[in-house]
């Protein structure tokens, strides 16, 4: 991303700047490789997935 800022505000350079800072610090983070998950605590761990036994038949309500 290569803006030309010549005449913008300090505001729109400061911007842009920030924009590029992120956009950079990303890419490094990715080429770094994968970050190791943590292992979930009980209380983020996802709920059990619903077997077909426990989900209630669909009814067709179209008469």
């Amino acid at each position: 991303m290569n803006k030309d800022l010549t005449g913008a505000d300090d505001d729109v350079k400061k911007y842009y700047t920030l924009q590029r800072k992120r956009i950079l610090a990303w890419l490094e983070q990715e080429l770094a490789g994968p970050t190791p998950t943590p292992t979930p605590t009980p209380a983020q761990a996802p709920a059990p997935a619903l077997s077909s036994a426990s989900v209630p038949a669909t009814i067709d309500l179209a008469e």
